[in-house]
């Protein structure tokens, strides 16, 4: 009985050290299934931490796409600035082109009027070459009636000029005093 009764605590010595081992295993098991929560939660940490880092990229790339924008708008700006410049430069080219024009035609002008003077001068010694011509027949002819003293004479010319009521005698009298005149 004592040899039976020293196996069986034999045996149940071997149980309770398997048992021990087991209990050993349970809690590295224990410890190995605490180590994967925290590196679970470890992980899931980096995954957000993944998230936040790509939102900050994508962040990035949105502030230098706006700074990007920026400039372009800026250049877009002063694009039209110079545009403004380049229409208020033509609008100045245009009326320096029309004020041209006007100078153009107000030389055109001054020539025109030089013109008309000039022929007006000319049309004066015409007109005055043509009565002092006239004035020369004229007096040729009063003189020459006057010299012949001839009455008829003096009246048959004069009278064309001066019209048919004008008697042959007062005729004569002007004709008279024509000729001392001339």
């Amino acid at each position: 009985w004592v040899a039976t009764e020293l196996v069986e605590a034999f045996w149940v010595a071997t149980e309770l050290v398997e048992a021990s081992w087991v209990a050993t295993e349970l809690v590295e098991a224990s410890w190995v299934a605490t180590e994967l929560v925290e590196a679970f939660w470890v992980a899931t940490e980096l995954v957000e931490a993944s998230w936040v880092a790509t939102e900050l990229v994508e962040a990035f790339w949105v502030a230098t796409e706006l700074v990007e924008a920026s400039w372009v708008a800026t250049e877009l700006v002063e694009a039209s600035w110079v545009a403004t410049e380049l229409v208020e430069a033509s609008w100045v080219a245009t009326e320096l082109v029309e004020a041209s024009w006007v100078a153009t035609e107000l030389v055109e002008a001054s020539w025109v009027a030089t013109e008309l003077v000039e022929a007006f001068w000319v049309a004066t010694e015409l007109v005055e070459t043509f009565w002092v011509v006239e004035a020369s027949w004229v007096a040729t002819e009063l003189v020459e009636a006057f010299l012949l003293n001839t009455e008829a004479r003096v009246a048959n010319w004069l009278n064309p000029l001066l019209g048919e009521g004008l008697e042959v005698r007062g005729a004569f009298c002007l004709a008279t005093e024509l000729g001392e005149d001339f």
